[in-house]
């Protein structure tokens, strides 16, 4: 029995010495089903092993939900979640968590990795330690994608959502290379510049955001309603601009990607809770993003591409 004893409490302080696993609080600026929300935690997921660190997962819901919801009700009551948990850093989804972050004096003392950020970080209220992924625009590469596919690109036009994320990209894009820009979150003023344009000298038109739309009784319009309404009517090539732009329906585009992006923050989250290092260089880019062609909607449109595995 004494030697049981012994063995027992050999073992018992074996295992109180083990190093806990670190803890992770990830916060999301969207919802769990949202096709970028999933993108960035399945790139996230594929470098931080869930054995290995103790994770937990909130989301604002910024996209469905008016801002003085997510921002006065939703954030506050994550914010002290996130303190009770007490993680050892915090990653933070696109800017609408950062926004978040700002209304923090809990955990100001928490180190913060952020990704898919569409502004200057520095702008940010934020006593944390900080440091992350800015997003960026892929606009010549797009049209030499569409230039390789034998399309024109003379004369374009761009589309978006009147968003906070919209306007922030829309800036980096040249508005002299657009014939026409359209930022309005009514779809039925969609459908009739879209219907405008099948009866004009347009080459392609460039599709930004469309997430924050709503129908004509004002109602949430699911996105990918959208593009299916597009595809239906449309017949004017299509640039995309995210991975899921052109997964859910439109042709083409050299695009940014939740995945890398979520892919990289992981990268320089192992590293600062394997090393003790925080990141020295505030922020980083996805240097190339991912040339990508929707085949289906290429046949749809009546295209013949030539050499196509350049481009997948």
């Amino acid at each position: 029995m004494n030697k049981f004893w012994v063995f027992f409490l050999i073992i018992s302080f074996f295992v109180s010495c083990q190093k806990k696993p670190d803890k992770i609080a990830v916060i999301y600026s969207y919802f769990p089903d949202y096709q970028w929300v999933l993108e960035e935690n399945n790139g996230l997921m594929s470098v931080l092993n869930s054995k290995n660190y103790q994770i937990k997962n909130y989301y604002l819901d910024s996209k469905r939900k008016e801002e003085e919801i997510w921002l006065g009700t939703t954030c506050p009551r994550i914010i002290k979640k996130i303190s009770e948990f007490n993680p050892d850093l915090i990653i933070a989804f696109d800017d609408n968590s950062l926004r978040c972050m700002e209304k923090s004096k809990s955990i100001c003392e928490i180190p913060i990795l952020f990704s898919g950020i569409n502004t200057n970080p520095q702008e940010y209220q934020i006593k944390n330690k900080l440091a992350g992924i800015v997003g960026s625009v892929y606009f010549e590469e797009s049209i030499q994608l569409l230039e390789n596919m034998e399309i024109s690109t003379e004369k374009l036009v761009l589309i978006s959502d009147n968003s906070e994320t919209s306007n922030f990209f829309r800036k980096q894009l040249p508005d002299k290379e657009f014939a026409e820009i359209i930022l309005t979150n009514d779809f039925e003023e969609w459908k009739y510049k879209f219907r405008q344009w099948q009866n004009s000298e347009i080459d392609a038109i460039y599709v930004l955001l469309y997430h924050k739309l709503h129908d004509k009784n004002r109602q949430y319009l699911f996105p990918k309603t959208a593009i299916d309404w597009i595809r239906a009517n449309n017949r004017v090539p299509e640039i995309g601009f995210f991975d899921f732009s052109i997964d859910d329906g439109l042709l083409a585009g050299v695009t940014i990607s939740g995945y890398e992006q979520a892919k990289k923050v992981g990268e320089l989250a192992v590293s600062y809770l394997e090393e003790g290092e925080f990141p020295t260089q505030l922020i980083t880019t996805v240097p190339n993003g991912n040339p990508h062609v929707n085949l289906s909607r290429a046949r749809e449109l009546g295209l013949e591409l030539k050499n196509i595995d350049k481009w997948r």
